[in-house]
């Protein structure tokens, strides 16, 4: 029996959320996916993410759902936008802003230093 798209959807959302889990205790799927007061699909304290599963091997960027995702935040907001993909092959990819990632980069590893 397959899995329906809804099923698929939580299962990545739980993924992602579990994968979050050494860094933010918190992390959880969000209320109805994202359609309550939380934004995107992964409650937790770093990140807006939003998750999306395609049934075809090749991934694009859907640019009105990053915009939905970007227009979403609150402009006081310190937290990243993440776009989390997964193709019909079972991988995963993240897709994030060139600065958030060098940003990312330059905490991880300034942190790493002291």
């Amino acid at each position: 029996m397959t899995q329906s798209k809804r099923e698929k959807g939580k299962e990545l959302e739980y993924l992602v959320a579990h994968y979050l889990l050494p860094i933010d205790k918190y992390a959880r799927p969000s209320k109805a996916s994202g359609a309550s007061t939380e934004i995107g699909d992964i409650y937790n304290n770093f990140f807006f993410i939003e998750c999306k599963n395609h049934d075809k091997n090749n991934l694009i960027i859907d640019m009105g759902i990053w915009r939905h995702l970007i227009n979403q935040i609150p402009i006081v907001s310190k937290k990243i936008p993440l776009l989390i993909q997964k193709n019909n092959e079972e991988k995963i990819f993240v897709s994030l802003d060139i600065k958030d990632f060098f940003n990312l980069l330059y905490r991880a590893y300034k942190k790493e230093e002291e």
